[in-house]
């Protein structure tokens, strides 16, 4: 019964109000892993090829931005995950509305306060490299982006 529900609520979640599913499509272009509904195209952000560092967004015409980061703990003053939160928290100027950390992952939102834009920031720290995942949008595209940011996180990984 429990699992007829979860696969409702899951099928529910993704599809649009025309009854049609939200088709994701998975990139693996570094040190990390990501699902994205499949009419967002994930670009490099710059030339540069680096063994150390990637950086790839996607941009909207509607103005959603997502900023994948992903560098080598060599390259980091730290890599410890507390440590990391901390800083993050002392350091960001953001209303915060939501913020958490766990095993390997914390996640700060909320509105920036520079843009007043809605910002979702999720940072993985993993064996090698530490990678971050930020969604900024527009309060007027927060229906548009939020029913996927649930999907979106969970699906990052770093190496």
């Amino acid at each position: 019964m429990k699992k007829t529900i979860s696969f409702c609520l899951f099928t529910i979640m993704f599809q649009t109000g025309f009854g049609q599913q939200i088709q994701f499509k998975n990139y693996s272009p570094c040190s990390f892993s990501v699902s994205l509904p499949a009419n967002m195209t994930l670009r490099k952000m710059d030339e540069d090829s680096s063994p150390d560092y990637c950086d790839y967004e996607v941009r909207t015409k509607s103005g959603i931005l997502i900023e994948l980061h992903s560098m080598t703990k060599q390259r980091m003053e730290t890599d410890d995950l507390n440590d990391l939160y901390k800083e993050a928290i002392a350091h960001i100027d953001m209303d915060i509305s939501y913020k958490t950390i766990l095993k390997d992952f914390f996640v700060i939102s909320g509105i920036d306060n520079r843009t007043n834009r809605i910002v979702y920031w999720k940072r993985v720290v993993g064996e090698q490299f530490v990678s971050d995942l930020r969604i900024e949008y527009d309060k007027s595209n927060k229906s548009a982006i939020e029913r996927y940011i649930g999907k979106i996180s969970s699906s990052f990984r770093c190496d």
